[in-house]
């Protein structure tokens, strides 16, 4: 018995597991929902189903919606002044653009609004590269106050604006106005849906959270609508996620009792135990409606947690059929999604991302591509955008980089200079990961960066590593018969014009020693002569001519004397 119980309860875990999953992975079964537990709601042109897990619309949102899953309201405007035709700025065709006629364009916003982001479909991709060249201002919006930009794919941006004022205009002006094609100004989207919705009493099936479902036109109110049955008269709605609220909208019953609305109060409050509100608006139109509209007059500058309705105190049915709460989720700096439960990918980690795309002013960080900065780099890829490619010479049989800064994962292959192994090891080192040191035989220590053969060697020696001492045979001394007589008639050259300057040396002496024994023999002797040094016969120049002068005892002597001045010091 205790085995079977347990092989039962094994059995409805399993089933229930799986039937959890298949809801939260397959294709809604209604159309215009998406996500875990069809929970998110889009807007596809002619009514298609969208993407069952990112809700994107192939062929295209309903022209009242665009942006992420068609969920954001396209707020409608009417262009100001006698322009002949601008449907083609509202139709989402991106191939009828402006004729290049007009450079001011102001449109008049049918229902004042906050002014939170916009976006923009030009046929121009250059001038989404410098939307913002503050020297050129290609498009101005005038009305959108810190406007800081992301691209959503080459022809499309989005511009977010600080969120500072109701407008009840925008005004588009620049010398590239020629190139808009489209213009979307965001209503928000609506946060209230599947949100927890809460009353005091319910009137058979008409629960609370139908009022948040999301269905506004089915023949059956009690299948759509809440409803309740006893005083106090109160609905309320706490959001997962904190919101910036800008619109809120409340759908009648259709089929009887609309009065029932009439005079009815709503209060938004930053938090949920808070009983001070930070808005509040009471029906005074004293008449019943099938939807009432409420923008606040200026910006609600508090996120919100709670919105709440209630009639007097005297009232204790409450009937609504749906409460609409437009604008969007209030996620911290690196958080977007409608539960700001995805991660931003900015490259600067400073600046926020946009919450409705998760877009990047500053660009993607390393390692990311993609609309929103979520798509991590394809195998082999890494860099901002991921458009730079990982080395050939990682070490293993594939490329793989960290997608980020691009440094292999494991490691370079050897000769390479880690961490990105793009460069050769220096002209000093090879092998794994340049750690080796050249050969200190190669000439200036210079080796082939993988084998470490040295790239040549010195004089004297040979080898892959110039280890080898080279042995001097007949073949190293064989020259080719032309470089022999050349090198003889150097030879020749250098001994002639070396003899020739030694003679030369000689003759030049001789001729010198010459000429001073001739002046010697014409100047009369002086007291002060001295002998001569003796020239032995057979000197050097002993064959040159001598000058008339005696030779005696080997000493050269003149040949004639005279006598001296009497008195050496008068002149003559």
């Amino acid at each position: 018995m205790m085995s079977s119980g347990f092989a039962c309860l094994f059995l409805a875990v399993v089933f229930t597991t799986l039937v959890s999953w298949h809801v939260s992975s397959a294709q809604c079964q209604r159309a215009g929902w998406f996500g875990t537990g069809c929970r998110y709601q889009c807007h596809c042109a002619d009514d298609n189903q969208c993407d069952g897990t990112t809700g994107a619309c192939p062929a295209g949102c309903d022209p009242e919606w665009f942006g992420p899953a068609c969920q954001y309201v396209s707020s409608q405007f009417t262009p100001r002044g006698t322009y002949s035709d601008l449907a083609w700025l509202t139709d989402g065709d991106p191939d009828t653009c402006n004729d290049g006629n007009l450079h001011t364009i102001t449109v008049d916003l049918d229902t004042p609004q906050p002014l939170t982001w916009l976006r923009l479909v030009v046929n121009d991709s250059d001038l989404l590269n410098d939307f913002q060249d503050a020297e050129h201002q290609y498009i101005g919006i005038l009305g959108c106050t810190g406007a800081k930009t992301a691209r959503v794919d080459k022809l499309t941006i989005d511009v977010a604006c600080d969120t500072e004022h109701v407008v009840d205009h925008v005004t588009l002006t620049g010398s590239r106005l020629e190139t808009l094609c489209s213009l979307y100004i965001s209503g928000g989207r609506n946060v209230a849906l599947k949100q927890d919705a809460k009353q005091p009493s319910t009137l058979n099936v008409w629960t609370a959270e139908k009022a948040v479902d999301g269905i506004t036109n089915l023949p059956d109110p009690s299948l759509t609508c809440a409803h309740t049955l006893e005083q106090p008269s109160w609905w309320a709605l706490q959001f997962y996620t904190p919101v910036h609220a800008m619109q809120f909208k409340v759908f009648n019953r259709l089929d009887c009792c609309k009065e029932r609305l009439i005079g009815f109060r709503l209060d938004a409050f930053h938090k949920k135990s808070d009983t001070i509100n930070v808005f509040s608006h009471i029906d005074s139109t004293g008449v019943p409606m099938d939807n009432y509209t409420i923008t606040p007059s200026s910006v609600i500058k508090k996120s919100v947690e709670r919105v709440y309705i209630a009639k007097d105190r005297n009232s204790k049915f409450l009937n609504i059929c749906e409460v609409m709460v437009f604008g969007d989720s209030a996620c911290p700096r690196s958080r977007f999604g409608r539960e700001c439960t995805d991660q931003c990918n900015c490259a600067d980690q400073q600046d926020a991302c946009f919450v409705h795309t998760g877009g990047c002013p500053t660009g993607c960080a390393p390692g990311f591509m993609g609309q929103n900065c979520s798509i991590a780099c394809p195998r082999g890829m890494y860099g901002s955008g991921c458009i730079k490619a990982c080395s050939d010479h990682c070490d293993g049989s594939t490329s793989d980089c960290d997608a980020r800064d691009g440094a292999c994962l494991t490691g370079c292959e050897p000769g390479y200079i880690p961490p990105m192994c793009h460069l050769k090891c220096n002209v000093s080192t090879f092998g794994q990961r340049c750690e080796k040191i050249c050969s200190r035989n190669c000439l200036h220590t210079e080796c082939d960066h993988l084998t470490g053969k040295c790239i040549k060697c010195p004089p004297g020696f040979a080898g892959d590593f110039c280890d080898e001492a080279v042995v001097t045979t007949r073949s190293n001394q064989e020259v080719s018969s032309d470089e022999v007589i050349s090198n003889s008639a150097v030879i020749v050259i250098v001994v002639v014009f070396v003899a020739v300057c030694a003679a030369t040396t000689v003759v030049c002496v001789c001729l010198i020693v010459r000429n001073y024994g001739a002046s010697r023999q014409r100047e009369p002797p002086s007291s002060y002569d001295l002998p001569m040094a003796p020239v032995p016969n057979g000197t050097l120049c002993g064959s040159l001519p001598q000058s008339p002068a005696l030779v005696k005892d080997d000493y050269m002597v003149p040949s004639m004397m005279q006598p001296l001045p009497e008195n050496i010091y008068e002149m003559p």
